[in-house]
């Protein structure tokens, strides 16, 4: 009778044994389409053995575990697969949004504009009394200052919507990382502190599927401890360990014009952004776009300056008798500061301050440069420009407002002015026109700015405002001829009904840089317009160098710059220089575009592998089905047969 009841004990257990068995397969179908979920198998063993003595018989089965089905070698490919897709799409996305930017206008591209803008400029050249032909030129050449400045306000819209996504992004990942970490306190509790390790196959796979989550924001590492807690890192640094996490934290700094957003962890060091969306939107935001937006204003400037030095030098159908220059000359903490002091970084190493060792020499104080801007015009940084928000005279230290985009090193060479544009020494001329006979008198005014730097060295703008006076104003027999206005702005005035002035040759880049008789205003993409006194009267258009009737050499001057190479620093075209940006970004866009479709295909195949290894097939889970309901259906009738057994046997008794 014991044995029966010993063999009745056997099937009990294999009846438990295959329920759950059965429960197992039933929670892998019904999670067939359940994302992140891992199929499960039970493991069962045999109980151990009764000892007869003179033999062993088997006492039934038991459950071992429920393994959860996971290759950890490919999960850690896939996110690593993911993290990679993840920085490719947003680059990708970036690029087509700036494709779209400048696909914008249907009718003409910015190349072509351009070369509408010129073809203007010629037919000026041709008929430059022609007010048809002016008015034409100054709206051709608004729209093509609209279509600049349209194209770099989008750019930079398009930078700050990056910035959005990055700060959205590390609200996502925060949320995240708090759940890894309550998961790790939950899993660890479930499996006793690792006495039962991978018993908890369901909060696994919920701390699985936002592990994955987070490695498509931001390429990690994943590490599990002795009692089963994962520890994520990203770049060396912790982002969870145990039951703790590290939030991502940002901070906004100004760069070109916008207000930008760095992610640190918990406030201290930047996250290493290596792989997934982080990676791609600070690659996006400040790689792709500051490479258009840098590629823009520098063709902006170019087109300015260079445009704007011939004009300047010219003449229009109507002469001057007062003009204001667009910018001005002035400090923080000076009045009369140089037009421009030249330097050459002595001590680089960084990208917020440099020093000049040379500049202590000048003995002009400390902050005398504050306020003013630091124009850099060679090394990694040439072309940038930022404000100088104090100045070291001990040692010749100015610091700036923000950051450049690469360190300093000794021998990059700088100009610090409030110009937008470069001078050099050089001089310009002013012409008087004597109005009842035409008679021109012609009057150099010299820009002293060799180099030298310094109060009383170097000119600042009351020395060319006394040198107009000494000359030009006395000719004319005004009191004042030129003055400076409350904004440090240059004013010339003659103040005399028998003069009207004009300006001529110009080796300084003075008349350019300060603004006056130019064409265009602004200094950038951003800030690229036309004179409003030109669009106002486009007599103003400087077509002529002569006031012979007819003369449209300064306009054939203008048209010839079309063709000579004054961009990207002597070696293009200004239209070159267009396609070239042009041709960057489509090559880039295809680029990345085939990038991501590889990579599209590399993390479609690791996803196809972990299926197989980790997904549920009902094929599958439909013949194990069959496999444990055979072998409950045996345990049962197991237990009737002992059942019928041990009633035969009570009723012999």
């Amino acid at each position: 009778m014991v044995g029966l009841f010993r063999t009745l004990n056997v099937a009990d257990l294999a009846l438990r044994a295959q329920s759950v068995a059965l429960q197992t397969v039933s929670h892998n179908v019904a999670n067939a389409n359940t994302e992140g979920y891992h199929r499960q198998r039970v493991e069962l063993s045999t109980t151990l053995p009764q000892d007869l003595g003179f033999a062993q018989v088997g006492t039934g089965v038991q459950v071992e575990r429920i393994r959860r089905i996971v290759d950890l070698a490919l999960e850690a490919s896939v996110r690593v697969s993911i993290s990679n897709q993840t920085s490719l799409e947003e680059q990708s996305q970036a690029l087509d949004e700036i494709e779209a930017i400048f696909n914008e206008f249907t009718e003409a591209d910015l190349s072509s504009q351009l070369q509408t803008f010129f073809g203007a400029v010629e037919d000026l050249a041709t008929n430059p009394e022609s007010a048809g032909t002016r008015t034409s030129l100054v709206n051709e050449g608004k729209i093509l200052a609209d279509r600049i400045s349209f194209v770099a306000a989008r750019l930079n819209e398009t930078r700050s919507e990056l910035d959005q996504s990055i700060r959205t992004l590390v609200d996502e990942a925060n949320q995240r990382l708090e759940q890894i970490a309550n998961l790790n306190r939950q899993i660890v509790l479930a499996e006793n502190g690792g006495l039962d390790l991978n018993a908890a196959n369901d909060l696994r796979d919920q701390r699985d599927r936002l592990i994955e989550e987070v490695a498509g924001f931001v390429e990690i590492r994943v590490r599990e401890d002795a009692v089963g807690a994962a520890t994520v890192s990203a770049g060396g640094e912790l982002l969870v360990f145990g039951g703790r996490y590290f939030p991502l934290t940002t901070e906004t700094r100004a760069d070109r014009n916008v207000e930008i957003t760095d992610v640190r962890i918990d406030g201290g060091i930047l996250l290493p952004a290596k792989g997934g969306r982080l990676e791609g939107l600070l690659e996006a935001r400040d790689g792709i776009l500051v490479e258009f937006i840098d590629s823009m204003d520098e063709f902006a400037r170019d087109l300015i300056f260079e445009f704007n030095k011939i004009h300047t030098e010219g003449r229009g159908l109507e002469r001057f008798r007062q003009i204001t220059s667009e910018a001005g000359v002035v400090a923080e903490n000076f009045f009369t500061v140089p037009l421009a002091t030249n330097g050459t970084v002595t001590t680089g190493g960084s990208t917020i301050q440099l020093t000049d060792s040379n500049l202590p020499a000048l003995g002009i104080g400390d902050d005398f440069f504050k306020g003013l801007d630091i124009l850099v015009s060679s090394g990694a940084n040439d072309g940038q420009r930022r404000r100088i928000v104090a100045y070291d005279d001990t040692n010749g230290t100015l610091t700036f407002d923000s950051d450049f985009d690469e360190e300093f090193t000794a021998g990059d060479t700088f100009q610090i002015t409030s110009l937008p544009f470069e001078i050099q020494n050089g001089s310009f001329e002013i012409k008087a026109i004597n109005q009842s006979n035409g008679t021109e008198t012609t009057f150099n005014i010299d820009v002293d700015e060799d180099g030298l730097g310094g109060p009383g060295t170097d000119d600042d703008l009351d020395d060319i405002i006394a040198a107009i006076n000494a000359g030009f104003g006395a000719f004319v027999g005004a009191p004042l001829a030129a003055s400076r206005t409350t904004d440090g702005k240059l004013s010339i005035d003659i103040r005399s009904t028998n003069f009207t002035f004009a300006f001529g040759t110009d080796t300084s880049n003075f008349l350019a840089a300060i603004g006056l008789n130019t064409f265009f205003t602004g200094s950038g993409s951003l800030s690229i317009g036309i004179r409003a006194a030109v669009e106002a009267n486009v007599n103003l258009v400087a077509a002529a160098r002569s006031n012979l009737a007819g003369d449209g050499t300064n306009a054939l001057a203008l048209a010839q710059l079309s063709e000579q190479r004054v961009a990207a620093g002597g070696l293009r075209t200004l239209d070159e220089s267009v396609n070239a940006i042009l041709s960057s970004l489509g090559t880039q866009a295809a680029g990345a575009r085939n990038l991501l479709e590889n990579q599209n295909v590399l993390t479609a195949n690791l996803l196809t592998q972990r299926e197989s290894v980790s997904g549920v097939n009902l094929d599958e889970e439909g013949t194990a089905l069959i496999k444990f309901q055979r072998a409950f259906q045996a345990s049962a009738r197991v237990v009737r047969v002992i059942d019928e057994l041990l009633a035969t046997l009570i009723n012999s008794l």
